[in-house]
């Protein structure tokens, strides 16, 4: 499953539309960084790291930070 599209597609070219879709059921781009922080265990400057063009949703697991 490593090979399917998705896990190739930037995490960059994602957040926008995760945004607009956040947007439109009347929530803020704060609240989309908010949950993705959580769900990846990133704090904010980590998570901004993750608008790298490079960084993919395949490649985006290996570098999550270690959780206590």
């Amino acid at each position: 499953m490593a090979g399917h599209r998705v896990f190739r597609t930037p995490l960059a070219s994602i957040h926008p539309h995760h945004v607009a879709k956040a947007e439109r059921e009347g929530r803020s781009r704060a609240d989309v960084d908010l949950v993705v922080c959580w769900l990846t265990g990133y704090d904010a400057a980590g998570r901004a790291g993750l608008d790298s063009p490079t960084t993919t949703d395949g490649a985006a697991p290996d570098h999550v930070p270690a959780t206590p």
